[in-house]
């Protein structure tokens, strides 16, 4: 592989809380791109990375906020290059994977090119996000879902001025919301249960699951302490909130099924697994088209905290998902030896199973982030060309681009993400 690098080429109640602004995910992205390896593939990663100005809300991807999702351009452009050849699975839909697969940004992404998508996470809250964003309902469906939000609300209304003796996960909550937000939470939230349509009900509880953090006292979705600039909310505001991303996300359940219709696209339903990307078997040996996911960067993130308001609303365990999840930041904080060689083992695991079910001359694709441990930045491309090669693939191509070392501040060691192109021989 060549070590030549190149600047890339671009290819061919209403007053209750603040007026709703313009949302962007991932807006850090952008600037100069590295690019190595075989030209055409590193061509065409550096052209996924370069998603400029767009803001990544379009159809359904703007429903949920999730820490570091994909960029959807980045997974729509990767999909695009990568899926071209669709008659060397033997199969009328090419299946894709996604091992660590999250808010579902490639899950829409697959469902809008015709593939068969499986996914996999530790977190069943990441599994329903996803399953929400994949809905592609008739127009009447649609619409059910703002009408019985509008009913939630009403129900909800009249629980929350009910003198109610409070759950346990209520009480242990209670510091992160002001207290006429936790009584219309808890309020919304029981009203959600009473709802008798099982799949309406899934998608309200990620409804309300989507507010949680913006109606606590949370500093955002990614950084999970206590907002010193907080700014209370009255009696009624997460019932607004709540009503109000009900109606969002029945236009981007619109917009997603139009796209599909007038395109022709067939959508299919994704198959969605509840797993440890080190042992989960998504697809029988040699079948799939493409994997492409983002596992979690080295010390960077605590999806487990992050989610924590969620996972207490929801009454779900979260044992499973803090044993598993790897790379975390509350790890690796412990040894920074220790933390890197721990999660090469389980980046390397996983490589492993995705290697397994790719077909072969098909590509692995990963975006992946430097880590950052001990004051120690831990380049992401050089651990996965390691990994590769002891993996038996075939390293293609990498696009890098530089990011801001938020961990350490601005003095700190810079750090970089990597699209990077494997290739089962």
């Amino acid at each position: 592989m060549s070590r030549r690098q190149d600047r890339a080429p671009h290819p061919p109640r209403r007053d209750a809380i603040p007026a709703p602004r313009r949302r962007r995910s991932l807006s850090h992205l952008g600037g100069k791109t590295a690019i190595r390896g075989d030209p055409q593939a590193s061509r065409e990663l550096a052209w996924a990375m370069e998603t400029g100005d767009d803001p990544g809300r379009d159809f359904t991807h703007g429903f949920h906020a999730y820490p570091a999702r994909m960029h959807p351009l980045i997974a729509r452009r990767v999909i695009a290059a990568r899926l071209r050849d669709e008659s060397a699975t033997g199969s009328p839909f090419p299946i894709l994977l996604d091992p660590f697969c999250g808010s579902g940004s490639v899950a829409v992404e697959a469902m809008r090119a015709g593939a068969a998508f499986v996914g996999n996470d530790i977190s069943p809250i990441a599994l329903e996000i996803t399953w929400v964003r994949t809905r592609c309902w008739p127009p009447k469906r649609c619409r059910l879902v703002e009408t019985r939000a509008a009913r939630v609300v009403r129900i909800a209304a009249e629980l929350a001025r009910e003198s109610r003796r409070p759950p346990a996960w209520l009480k242990a909550e209670a510091s992160w919301y002001d207290p006429p937000v936790l009584r219309d939470v808890w309020a919304l939230r029981d009203a959600i249960e009473a709802e008798p349509d099982g799949d309406l009900r899934r998608i309200l509880r990620m409804v309300l699951s989507s507010i949680l953090v913006k109606v606590s006292r949370q500093v955002s979705d990614a950084t999970t302490v206590r907002d010193r600039h907080h700014r209370p909310a009255g009696p009624g505001a997460a019932l607004h909130m709540f009503r109000r991303r009900a109606h969002e996300l029945r236009g981007q359940l619109d917009a997603l099924r139009e796209d599909l219709a007038v395109r022709g696209i067939q959508p299919r339903e994704p198959r969605l697994l509840h797993g440890d990307a080190r042992t989960t078997r998504l697809a029988e040996p040699d079948t799939a088209a493409l994997v492409l996911s983002s596992p979690p960067y080295l010390g960077t993130y605590d999806y487990l905290f992050h989610h924590a308001r969620r996972y207490a609303m929801l009454g779900l365990p979260t044992g499973y998902a803090d044993r598993n999840e790897i790379g975390a930041r509350r790890r690796a904080s412990r040894s920074t030896t220790a933390a890197i060689e721990q999660y090469a083992t389980d980046l390397g695991e996983a490589l492993a199973r995705m290697k397994e079910a790719v077909a072969p001359g098909r590509s692995i694709v990963l975006l992946l982030g430097d880590g950052t441990v001990g004051g120690q930045v831990v380049r992401a491309d050089l651990l996965v060309q390691r990994l590769a090669a002891k993996a038996g693939l075939i390293l293609v191509a990498i696009a890098s681009q530089r990011r801001p070392n938020w961990l350490v501040g601005k003095a700190g060691p810079p750090r970089a993400e990597h699209l990077i192109e494997l290739r089962k021989p």
